[in-house]
């Protein structure tokens, strides 16, 4: 720092010599980690590292500017300001940055009748600095009731929100609020509910058959339209189109199931040239009265010149919403479009004595109850057809079908046949079935877990009593992980 060394000049502003020297010190520490051999450069490329062909090393571009900072023996130190590129400035420390979050609803409105309910998306995200814990709370008005699953997440998480209106709520547009709450403060998010007005639902399902040549009496979203060649009669209901569509198309209807109704039931037939990855049809039931919801079919993607038919139970007197799907990529080449037709609900009939279409040659599942994915496909043991439990999609869980009979006079057996694609363990995927006998409280398993592939059928037998009531369950488990697929085709279950 001596006159004649040049920092007598320009290498510090502070009023003593010592508070330079530090300033001086730190300046070159500094540049000794970030260009730590520009000593043996000879041009401006390696193995210079941090440094501006103009301004130099990073404490050169900040020269003579300086601060302090306290050391750990609790002195105040004169140090020199060093260039950060993320903050475009010479600095002395980098600011504390605070965490913050945002908090949005999504859609912004939805629409739901008295007595019944709707969902929303709480979205969050970090807007700076590190992640921390968010407390969600809604504040709905009287009438309306929410409830958030989860009540805490993560910043950049997200809960789903249930509204729920009272069957007394009366029509209009109602705002609400939800509030996030974290170390860093609260932040809220708006959102809207539209309670219609309370209008008694049809009893039973209109226009069913859509023998109306439309869709009256269904609420129609996408791309939907009454068509020609039906189950029965003349006209179906066309979910999508033969031409690409993009997203879901559906048909829907409220409901109440009369007096003695147990059963609610519909075919479908689809054309799907894609896969279930990105196109496909489903159907729902809810139970508005119950506030449940059932799947009566799931996503499925096949091409099928037959009908199928689904079914759901129902009970007399309640509200029902159904509605029918058909979701397409808008893919140019392989538009996928659903047909519906024959939607009716009917009263339950006695337990059928033996099995019902037990070689699935209906080219339904008529007379079995399904749960899961589960379909008829061509190749069985015998016949054109099989079940089909389980998907070669993952699926998540139990798939399943079951069937009540009473074994007929001089049976003394059940016999089914199976053919099993299991790629996985019997730890995480299976096939199994059982026969529970309801007269006598007993169960037996006919089949138990296996998890094997085979391009043979193989046999499973299990005694019955003649008079009996049984219900027999045929089962495919899969864990849902992706590649490794488990589904199992059942036939010719027959009581012999």
């Amino acid at each position: 720092m001596q006159a004649g060394s040049g920092c007598d000049a320009g290498c510090g502003t502070a009023t003593t010599t010592f508070q330079n020297v530090t300033s001086v010190a730190s300046h070159e520490a500094v540049e000794c980690m970030t260009d730590a051999e520009i000593g043996i450069a000879t041009v401006v490329g390696p193995p210079i590292a941090w440094y501006d062909s103009t301004n130099g090393e990073i404490g050169d571009i900040c020269n003579a500017q300086q601060g302090t900072v306290t050391g750990a023996d609790g002195v105040a130190y004169t140090v020199q300001a060093e260039f950060s590129n993320a903050r475009s400035a010479c600095i002395i420390t980098a600011p504390a940055t605070s965490s913050d979050f945002s908090i949005a609803v999504a859609p912004a409105s939805q629409s739901v009748a008295p007595g019944a309910s709707t969902t929303f998306t709480v979205s969050t995200a970090v807007t700076s600095g590190a992640a921390q814990s968010v407390a969600l709370t809604a504040s709905p008005p009287s009438g309306l009731t929410a409830t958030l699953a989860p009540t805490s997440v993560s910043a950049g998480g997200s809960s789903t929100l249930t509204v729920a209106a009272s069957s007394s709520m009366a029509a209009g547009s109602y705002a609400f609020t939800v509030t996030g709450t974290a170390a860093s403060g609260a932040h809220t998010a708006t959102a809207n509910v539209t309670v219609s007005s309370i209008t008694p639902p049809p009893a039973g399902i209109a226009n069913g058959g859509f023998e109306a040549g439309s869709l009256s009496g269904w609420t129609v979203a996408g791309t939907a339209s009454a068509v020609s060649g039906g189950r029965t009669g003349t006209y179906a209901a066309r979910v999508g189109s033969t031409a690409p569509t993009s997203g879901d198309s559906s048909v829907a209807q409220t409901f109440t199931a009369p007096t003695g109704a147990t059963q609610l039931s519909f075919f479908y037939k689809m054309t799907c040239p894609d896969t279930v990855t990105y196109d496909w049809a489903t159907a729902t039931l809810k139970d508005n009265t119950a506030g449940t919801t059932v799947t009566v079919l799931a996503k499925t993607c096949a091409t099928a010149t037959t009908w199928t038919q689904k079914t759901a139970a129902v009970t007399a007197g309640h509200s029902y919403t159904l509605t029918l799907t058909s979701h397409d990529d808008n893919y140019a080449g392989d538009a996928t479009y659903t047909l519906y037709d024959d939607v009716t609900l009917s009263s339950a009939t006695p337990p059928p004595a033996g099995i019902t279409n037990g070689d699935f040659e209906a080219g339904s599942l008529s007379g079995w109850t399904a749960a899961g994915a589960a379909s008829v496909l061509s190749g069985g043991h015998s016949g054109a057809s099989a079940a089909q439990v389980g998907s070669t999609s993952p699926t998540n869980g139990d798939s399943s079908l079951a069937q009540t009979f009473t074994a007929p006079a001089g049976s003394t057996q059940l016999s089914l046949w199976y053919r099993m694609t299991c790629p996985d363990t019997v730890t995480y995927d299976w096939a199994t079935v059982t026969l529970k006998d309801n007269t006598a409280g007993t169960t037996a398993t006919v089949l138990a877990k296996t998890c094997a592939t085979s391009a043979t059928w193989t046999q499973r037998t299990a005694a019955v009593t003649a008079g009996h009531s049984y219900t027999v369950t045929l089962t495919s488990h899969d864990d849902n992980y992706a590649g490794d697929a488990t589904y199992t085709l059942y036939d010719d279950v027959v009581v012999q």
